[in-house]
């Protein structure tokens, strides 16, 4: 069930009410790259934009399929990898290429979204990749510290559902709505609870044009995770792009 108008701001998101399946393009802006939520739920999601620019986003999810994050490490061929689970929900996979540097394990220099089909194959049923070309564990840097690679892959696990639950929250301010150059600031808050384990992402992005070639990308994230026996793991992320 869905209740939409078109938004009085041109150029503008729908604004809406809705409860049922949904996915979650809203959470997953070209400026957002660790706070990207790419997920299908079952729901209530809303939104609405005010006149001054102000766009905000909100969701509730339950009943919802476990989420994971696997990281791999490469062997220098193109597969099979595979995931730590053998039934992937199709098309909920992001799978990226991370590189860090040897002597400070979790500082990750870059970080790149694969596509489906372009980049990699996947076998759901198996929880297999098979990418299109070999990945190599060593990433060739003569000028600096030595570099490794690794395959990270996010996804939701098929079969029953997990009885948890998810909210999460996003306020957008776009400072200009034109199709060729849209520009923006956004912060995002999610929190997902799977009984045993619950987990917390938040984030600030930003969109900015740098004239008519170029633009300016930004990002500063940070992640906790709360396991059932008490351990506690967090940490931080941030890109500058030009």
């Amino acid at each position: 069930m869905r209740l939409q108008r078109d938004s009085l701001v041109e150029n503008a998101d729908a604004d809406y009410l809705m409860w049922g399946d949904y996915s979650t393009d809203e959470f997953a802006r070209f400026s957002q790259d660790f706070t990207a939520m790419n997920r299908q739920l079952h729901g209530f999601k809303g939104n609405y934009t005010f006149g001054n620019g102000l766009q905000l986003t909100a969701l509730f999810a339950n009943n919802i399929r476990p989420f994971q994050r696997d990281t791999i490490v490469p062997d220098g061929t193109s597969g099979f990898y595979f995931l730590s689970e053998r039934l992937i929900l199709p098309g909920s996979e992001d799978i990226f290429l991370e590189t860090e540097e040897l002597n400070r394990p979790g500082t990750v220099i870059d970080r790149v979204r694969l596509s489906r089909g372009a980049d990699y194959q996947i076998d759901y049923d198996r929880g297999a990749i098979l990418f299109n070309q070999p990945v190599s564990a060593i990433d060739a840097n003569p000028f600096g510290p030595s570099l490794v690679r690794r395959i990270v892959a996010t996804y939701q696990v098929d079969g029953e559902e997990s009885g948890g639950t998810l909210l999460g929250a996003r306020a957008q301010y776009n400072l200009s709505y034109d199709l060729d150059a849209p520009s923006w600031v956004g912060a995002t808050l999610m929190s997902e609870d799977q009984g045993a384990q619950d987990f917390t992402l938040a984030g600030l992005d930003a969109l900015i044009p740098l004239g008519d070639n170029a633009q300016l990308i930004a990002e500063l994230a940070r992640s906790s995770f709360d396991d059932a026996i008490g351990n506690s793991t967090d940490g931080t992320a941030y890109r500058v792009e030009a």
